[in-house]
Protein backbone atom coordinates (compact mmCIF):
# COMPACT_ATOMS: atom_id res chain seq x y z
CA UNK A 1 0.00 0.00 0.00
CA UNK A 2 2.99 2.17 1.14
CA UNK A 3 4.46 1.87 -2.14
CA UNK A 4 1.59 2.30 -4.65
CA UNK A 5 1.37 5.99 -2.86
CA UNK A 6 4.71 6.76 -3.13
CA UNK A 7 4.25 8.06 0.53
CA UNK A 8 6.07 8.96 3.81
CA UNK A 9 6.52 6.45 6.43
CA UNK A 10 8.27 6.20 10.17
CA UNK A 11 9.96 3.21 11.77
CA UNK A 12 10.28 4.04 15.73
CA UNK A 13 13.06 1.67 17.18
CA UNK A 14 15.00 1.39 20.36
CA UNK A 15 18.32 3.40 19.83
CA UNK A 16 19.69 0.75 22.32
CA UNK A 17 19.36 -1.51 19.30
CA UNK A 18 21.76 0.70 16.89
CA UNK A 19 24.62 -0.95 14.74
CA UNK A 20 25.28 -4.43 15.90
CA UNK A 21 23.36 -3.80 19.09
CA UNK A 22 26.11 -2.65 20.83
CA UNK A 23 24.46 -0.51 23.35
CA UNK A 24 22.42 -3.14 24.12
CA UNK A 25 21.60 -3.28 28.25
CA UNK A 26 20.14 -6.26 29.81
CA UNK A 27 17.68 -4.71 31.90
CA UNK A 28 16.13 -2.87 28.74
CA UNK A 29 12.49 -3.49 27.92
CA UNK A 30 11.17 -6.35 25.87
CA UNK A 31 11.20 -3.99 23.16
CA UNK A 32 14.60 -3.45 22.83
CA UNK A 33 15.41 -7.09 22.75
CA UNK A 34 12.64 -7.72 19.89
CA UNK A 35 13.86 -4.72 17.94
CA UNK A 36 17.86 -5.84 18.63
CA UNK A 37 17.10 -9.33 17.17
CA UNK A 38 17.48 -7.61 13.82
CA UNK A 39 19.01 -3.79 14.50
CA UNK A 40 19.48 -3.48 10.81
CA UNK A 41 15.47 -3.81 9.77
CA UNK A 42 14.56 -0.28 9.59
CA UNK A 43 17.73 0.53 7.76
CA UNK A 44 16.70 -2.03 5.40
CA UNK A 45 12.87 -1.43 5.09
CA UNK A 46 14.26 2.07 4.51
CA UNK A 47 16.66 0.80 1.68
CA UNK A 48 13.84 -1.10 0.02
CA UNK A 49 11.05 0.60 -0.17
CA UNK A 50 13.23 3.91 -1.84
CA UNK A 51 12.93 2.57 -5.29
CA UNK A 52 9.47 2.80 -4.83
CA UNK A 53 9.28 6.57 -3.99
CA UNK A 54 8.51 5.77 -0.18
CA UNK A 55 10.77 7.94 2.35
CA UNK A 56 10.93 6.18 5.29
CA UNK A 57 12.29 7.82 8.47
CA UNK A 58 13.78 5.92 11.36
CA UNK A 59 13.22 7.30 14.75
CA UNK A 60 15.35 6.17 17.88
CA UNK A 61 14.10 7.11 21.41
CA UNK A 62 16.64 6.85 24.56
CA UNK A 63 15.29 6.16 27.71
CA UNK A 64 11.38 7.65 28.38
CA UNK A 65 9.72 7.51 31.41
CA UNK A 66 6.58 4.72 30.59
CA UNK A 67 4.75 2.02 32.61
CA UNK A 68 7.13 -0.56 30.94
CA UNK A 69 10.13 1.38 32.28
CA UNK A 70 8.78 1.60 35.50
CA UNK A 71 11.69 0.50 38.50
CA UNK A 72 8.95 -0.51 40.22
CA UNK A 73 7.09 -3.08 37.88
CA UNK A 74 10.48 -4.34 36.33
CA UNK A 75 11.43 -5.02 39.85
CA UNK A 76 8.51 -6.91 40.53
CA UNK A 77 8.37 -8.87 37.59
CA UNK A 78 12.45 -9.28 38.32
CA UNK A 79 12.00 -10.70 41.71
CA UNK A 80 9.28 -13.42 40.71
CA UNK A 81 11.62 -14.82 37.88
CA UNK A 82 14.19 -14.48 40.28
CA UNK A 83 11.94 -16.84 42.90
CA UNK A 84 11.32 -19.64 40.28
CA UNK A 85 14.74 -19.64 39.03
CA UNK A 86 16.66 -23.20 40.63
CA UNK A 87 18.95 -22.75 43.78
CA UNK A 88 22.30 -23.43 41.90
CA UNK A 89 21.54 -20.33 39.30
CA UNK A 90 20.51 -18.30 42.08
CA UNK A 91 23.67 -19.14 43.89
CA UNK A 92 25.56 -18.25 41.07
CA UNK A 93 24.45 -15.00 41.02
CA UNK A 94 24.14 -14.88 44.28
CA UNK A 95 21.41 -13.51 46.98
CA UNK A 96 22.22 -10.19 46.76
CA UNK A 97 22.01 -10.06 42.98
CA UNK A 98 18.07 -8.78 43.12
CA UNK A 99 18.71 -5.88 45.12
CA UNK A 100 21.77 -4.82 42.70
CA UNK A 101 19.40 -4.93 39.90
CA UNK A 102 16.31 -3.11 41.59
CA UNK A 103 19.30 0.13 41.97
CA UNK A 104 20.67 -0.25 38.40
CA UNK A 105 16.53 0.35 36.87
CA UNK A 106 16.11 2.89 39.71
CA UNK A 107 19.58 4.68 38.13
CA UNK A 108 18.60 3.71 34.69
CA UNK A 109 14.71 5.27 35.46
CA UNK A 110 16.34 8.40 36.51
CA UNK A 111 18.51 9.27 33.36
CA UNK A 112 15.40 8.42 31.52
CA UNK A 113 13.25 11.96 30.37
CA UNK A 114 9.60 12.31 31.16
CA UNK A 115 9.08 14.62 27.99
CA UNK A 116 7.52 11.78 25.54
CA UNK A 117 6.99 15.14 23.41
CA UNK A 118 10.44 14.58 22.29
CA UNK A 119 9.56 11.41 20.12
CA UNK A 120 5.95 12.77 19.21
CA UNK A 121 7.88 15.80 17.76
CA UNK A 122 10.11 14.04 15.85
CA UNK A 123 7.45 11.53 14.09
CA UNK A 124 5.50 15.25 13.41
CA UNK A 125 8.82 16.44 11.83
CA UNK A 126 9.10 12.86 9.98
CA UNK A 127 5.88 13.07 8.64
CA UNK A 128 5.50 16.76 7.81
CA UNK A 129 8.43 18.52 7.22
CA UNK A 130 9.51 19.48 3.34
CA UNK A 131 12.86 17.68 4.13
CA UNK A 132 12.48 14.92 6.75
CA UNK A 133 15.36 13.45 7.69
CA UNK A 134 16.52 9.34 7.49
CA UNK A 135 17.19 9.11 11.03
CA UNK A 136 16.21 10.66 14.55
CA UNK A 137 17.24 10.32 18.12
CA UNK A 138 14.37 11.63 20.41
CA UNK A 139 15.97 12.71 23.57
CA UNK A 140 19.33 13.54 25.03
CA UNK A 141 20.50 10.23 26.18
CA UNK A 142 19.84 9.05 22.59
CA UNK A 143 22.37 11.76 20.99
CA UNK A 144 24.69 12.10 23.90
CA UNK A 145 25.40 8.31 25.50
CA UNK A 146 23.78 6.05 22.77
CA UNK A 147 24.73 7.19 20.02
CA UNK A 148 28.54 7.29 20.54
CA UNK A 149 28.83 4.49 22.21
CA UNK A 150 27.64 2.57 18.84
CA UNK A 151 30.50 3.78 17.40
CA UNK A 152 33.03 2.91 19.78
CA UNK A 153 34.45 -0.71 19.98
CA UNK A 154 32.70 -3.56 21.55
CA UNK A 155 35.04 -3.88 24.62
CA UNK A 156 34.47 -0.29 25.24
CA UNK A 157 31.04 -0.03 25.23
CA UNK A 158 30.83 -3.45 26.97
CA UNK A 159 32.73 -1.72 29.62
CA UNK A 160 31.02 1.47 29.95
CA UNK A 161 27.61 -0.68 29.37
CA UNK A 162 28.97 -2.86 32.67
CA UNK A 163 29.47 0.26 35.17
CA UNK A 164 25.59 0.48 35.41
CA UNK A 165 24.77 -3.16 35.43
CA UNK A 166 25.30 -5.37 38.60
CA UNK A 167 27.74 -7.77 38.77
CA UNK A 168 26.70 -11.40 39.93
CA UNK A 169 29.06 -13.30 42.76
CA UNK A 170 30.86 -15.36 40.73
CA UNK A 171 31.45 -13.43 37.85
CA UNK A 172 34.09 -10.67 37.57
CA UNK A 173 33.87 -7.45 36.65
Amino acid sequence: MSRDARARTRLPCSHEGMPGGVTSFPHSPPVSALLGARPDAPTLGRREMRPFGVQVSIIEPGGFQTGITDPASLGKVFFHLWERLPTETQAAYGHHYPDKYARSTTVLARLSSSRLSRVTDAMTHALLSRCPRSRYAAGWDARLIFLPLSYCPAWLSDTIVGFFLPIPANGTP
